[in-house]
């Protein structure tokens, strides 16, 4: 049960749909915020379709502010309660119990439009007697710390932010990962995180939020994981050719090793069957794995590169950017061919 939270800053691009797609299967979120989508309308259904979600609510692009969308499928319901330019307030409901009440944040970048969002937030916070969750990018500082790079002359920290954060009792729920959130060239802040009141605390003691990778935003996405992840489970499946294989730079190689031309058919197809299962273990892999391995790799060297700089970590990070890309490549292919079986 967990919640995704993410600035992508351009919901237009297909790699936007990609990557999404690409941590949806990862983290399995039931609900998620998509903040500066900077699209609407019918560009926006498209986008929204391609993501495979049953349920949509959006708050429209709006100069600069960039739109909210919520995205979720059945296994919450979900109530729409107050719609503005910088979150949406929802309820949110579990097999017909109010399970808490959430809102995506995007706080404007001018100070001012963002004071209103704090008088808002604290009305919110004084009507909540229910769990609270409140998640996204505020677009302000807490701490000095939370800055790194640019001008450390001036303060960065909003004092309206730190005002309202004190007044409401706010609890800032941490985070596991790397500080920052958010990057531009060398400088770095923590502008993204997840708030909540006492009520969510004591609901969900085993909450984490995690900061995940930066694959296409200057934001890292935010999961808010309310409890534990259940064990997975495991079966045995038939066998069935892959389409993916042929991405590979090896598998054509492969079937003019293995492809035995001297046989009858059924039998060159009998042994094909065993080679494939053995080089799909041995040599193509577990392209869930490979992803996973690759987003920690990213992960890592973008935490080493949040506090010094390395020309060979830089490139080593688009190589495996470029790397991840043909695994989500794959990846796709295999959804695609599941889908169309089914």
């Amino acid at each position: 049960m967990s919640i995704l939270v993410w600035n992508c800053q351009e919901a237009a691009s297909p790699k936007f749909t990609r990557v999404l797609r690409m941590i949806m299967a990862c983290h399995k979120p039931s609900l998620i915020a998509v903040l500066e989508s900077h699209i609407s309308g019918r560009r926006a259904d498209d986008v929204i379709k391609k993501l495979s979600v049953l349920h949509s609510h959006r708050v429209k692009v709006n100069g600069f502010l960039g739109g909210i969308w919520l995205l979720w499928n059945k296994e919450w319901s979900v109530t729409i309660l107050e719609n503005d330019k910088q979150y949406i307030h929802a309820s949110v409901v579990e097999n017909g119990s109010l399970l808490m009440h959430f809102t995506a944040v995007y706080g404007s970048p001018s100070l001012m439009h963002r004071r209103r969002l704090w008088q808002k937030l604290h009305r919110i916070c004084d009507q909540s007697q229910v769990p609270w969750l409140a998640a996204g990018d505020y677009n302000a500082l807490l701490t000095a710390d939370e800055k790194r790079g640019g001008a450390m002359h001036r303060s960065s920290i909003d004092k309206d932010f730190v005002q309202w954060f004190e007044a409401n009792d706010v609890i800032d729920h941490g985070f596991r990962g790397p500080k920052f959130t958010w990057q531009r060239r060398c400088l770095f802040g923590r502008l993204d995180r997840a708030l909540c009141n006492e009520d969510l605390c004591l609901r969900f003691k085993e909450a984490s939020v995690f900061h995940l990778p930066r694959l296409y935003s200057d934001h890292r996405p935010i999961l808010v994981q309310l409890n534990m992840l259940g064990a997975s489970h495991t079966s045995d499946r038939p066998f069935k050719f892959q389409a993916a294989w042929m991405t590979h730079e090896l598998f054509g190689q492969f079937m003019l090793d293995k492809w035995s031309r001297s046989s009858d058919l059924m039998s060159s197809l009998g042994g094909l069957t065993v080679d494939l299962k053995d080089w799909n273990f041995h040599v193509f892999g577990n392209v869930y794995k490979q992803k996973r391995q690759l987003i920690a790799r990213i992960d890592g060297i973008q935490h080493y590169l949040e506090n010094r700089q390395s020309h060979f970590l830089q490139k080593l990070e688009m190589q495996l950017r470029r790397e991840l890309d043909t695994i989500r490549y794959r990846e796709e292919l295999i959804w695609f061919q599941k889908s169309q079986a089914d």
